[in-house]
């Protein structure tokens, strides 16, 4: 992983710049940019997909189109369907239920193997949803309540479930946080993970930076943690925005970035 970008449509040019670098040392690698359906409408976007269709390269440019860009309806940003934005590039084009898990993975695997053969760079656009607002507190306005309870309707997947799943299949997984363990968490979301694996699901002081540490160590000396820092404020609280800088300059993100380990998952 080459990491996240804070500007919108900023990652897809360097997603390119890894494409051209896998082609010209001859690997087999293949590059997958994510971006949201607002960034089509950034220049970088256009730049980024010309000049990857133009070289060949193997990337494949993945739209997660939830419907809003910030406030607005995807049908305000865009005079035409991204189909047509593809087509008019040289681009193959995938359009997948984006809370189809097993489909969204088939439509990927036979995306990355036509690359690997030398077919031209592809985007998929998987249509899914955005269950909460666009920041902390966002009224949400701009759409209404049975609107996102007929999208929460189709959510493919639990948290819960995911996290017993990862339990259950790999011994490197574990859950650290406050209230995680035998209180299932503020939430619930971890409740009866505990009794299933105790050794495996641990509590917590109400220590941010200790959590964050943890995660980070844990995931350089090769396991897979997931850590819980209960509340998205708990971030940006006096003394816990220090704990995700504070770990920024360590090794773990030049370790994890390469593969090297596991990388620590927030939940």
């Amino acid at each position: 992983m080459f990491g996240a970008n804070g500007i919108v449509a900023a990652g897809l040019p360097i997603a390119v710049g890894a494409a051209a670098a896998i082609r010209l040392r001859k690997g087999s690698e293949v590059v997958v940019a994510f971006f949201g359906d607002g960034a089509v409408a950034q220049g970088a976007f256009h730049e980024a997909v010309n000049l990857a269709a133009l070289w060949r390269l193997p990337v494949l440019f993945f739209c997660e189109n939830n419907g809003y860009a910030e406030f607005s309806p995807t049908a305000d940003h865009h005079p035409v369907p991204l189909a047509q934005r593809a087509a008019g590039y040289g681009l193959g084009f995938d359009q997948v239920d984006g809370n189809d898990v097993v489909a969204v993975a088939a439509v990927t695997a036979a995306a990355c193997d036509a690359l690997r053969q030398g077919q031209r760079p592809r985007i998929i656009e998987a249509m899914t949803y955005r269950w909460h607002g666009h920041y902390e507190g966002d009224p949400q306005r701009y759409r209404l309540d049975d609107e996102i309870a007929s999208w929460r309707k189709r959510d493919p997947i639990l948290l819960h479930d995911a996290l017993a799943r990862e339990l259950g299949s790999d011994e490197r997984v574990f859950l650290a946080g406050v209230d995680v363990g035998t209180g299932g968490n503020v939430f619930g979301i971890t409740r009866g993970l505990h009794s299933r694996w105790p050794d495996r699901v641990l509590d917590t002081p109400i220590s941010e930076s200790a959590i964050v540490g943890l995660a980070v160590g844990a995931a350089m000396s090769g396991l897979r943690p997931v850590v819980e820092l209960m509340l998205p404020n708990d971030r940006g609280c006096p003394a816990a925005p220090r704990s995700p800088r504070r770990y920024a300059r360590s090794p773990a993100p030049e370790r994890l970035s390469r593969g090297r380990a596991g990388s620590p998952r927030p939940a």
